[in-house]
C-alpha cells in the first residue's frame, strides 16, 4: 500500500493493494487504485488489510466530510469480479 498524489486531485491520497503471482514470482495489483475523494485528503495515510486480503480499511486524516480537517475512514472488499467496492458508510470524525 501507498500514499501518493493521485491523478484525481492535488494530495487526495491513493492506496494500491498488490498480490503475489507465484507462477511468475512477481506483484500484480488488486483491482484499480483506490483514490482519495478531494484535494487534501490524505487517503492511505493509514491502511489496515485482513489477512486474506479481501478487506481494506483505509484512513483518510485531513478530509473535510464533517468539518475542517474532521477526517474520515472508510473499508473496502474486494468482489470476485476484482472491483473494490466500499462496504457500509464511511466513518466520519467528530467536528
Amino acid at each position: 500500500m501507498a500514499l501518493a498524489e493521485s491523478s484525481h486531485s492535488s494530495f487526495s491520497g491513493q492506496v494500491r493493494v498488490f498480490d503475489v503471482d507465484y507462477a511468475t514470482s512477481s506483484w500484480v495489483q488488486a483491482g484499480a487504485d483506490i483514490d482519495g475523494e478531494a484535494a487534501g485528503d490524505k487517503c492511505g495515510t493509514s491502511v489496515s488489510l485482513s489477512a486474506d486480503g479481501s478487506h481494506v480499511a483505509i484512513g483518510c486524516p485531513e478530509s473535510d466530510a464533517d468539518a475542517s480537517n474532521s477526517g474520515h475512514a472508510l473499508v473496502l472488499q474486494f468482489d470476485k469480479k476484482g472491483v473494490w467496492s466500499q462496504v457500509g458508510g464511511s466513518v466520519v470524525g467528530a467536528s
